[in-house]
């Protein structure tokens, strides 16, 4: 998006490079907010801006930790979502991101996207399907444009190397059986 000239704000927990190495090659050509999207009153601070679209990106996204730290995962999922939806700033579409996550373990695989009934089943898959339900609530009472999408796999730089994109090229460098 900076490479076509869009304006780019992100917002982000802590205002310092060191914090967010994700952002270094960008960080002079965008604004930079500091908010905690858990915090009411810091996304209320948010609430006099306006965008054309607010990606909604942010998470608690340690599936497996998520047993260990389930508030923190719910927090981060559906509370920040929530307080977007209501306190954050003004918006003409917004993307939520959730997760293929919300699926569970389903009786046929592959499976189909549509029709298949999401099965959450841990407190990261859970938090993301409460942010989804959210937002479809938001949607039908404002008629707003909220989109939510289920990705599957992501991966890129600066991953955890216990993702399973990450897990499996690192397995396959070093020789080691893939476990199925």
């Amino acid at each position: 998006m900076v490479r076509e000239r869009v304006n780019v704000s992100v917002a982000v927990k802590y205002h310092s490079i060191i914090d967010c190495p994700r952002l270094c090659s960008v960080w002079n050509e965008i604004e930079v907010v500091e908010a905690d999207l858990r915090n009411t009153d810091s996304v209320f601070s948010l609430q006099d801006r306006e965008f054309d679209t607010v990606f909604h990106l942010a998470a608690y996204n340690h599936v497996g930790d998520s047993f260990n730290h389930a508030s923190e995962a719910i927090q981060s999922n559906l509370l920040a979502t929530v307080n977007l939806l209501e306190s954050g700033p003004k918006w003409k579409r917004f993307i939520y991101t959730s997760t293929s996550e919300v699926y569970g373990y389903q009786t046929e695989v592959p499976f189909r996207e549509m029709g298949s009934v999401p099965f959450p089943i841990s407190p990261y898959s859970i938090g993301k399907y409460s942010g989804e339900l959210y937002a479809r609530m938001k949607r039908h009472q404002t008629g707003k444009e909220i989109i939510a999408l289920r990705p599957f796999n992501t991966f890129g730089p600066y991953q955890s190397e216990r993702a399973v994109i990450p897990e499996l090229i690192i397995r396959c460098l070093r020789g080691l059986a893939i476990r199925t």
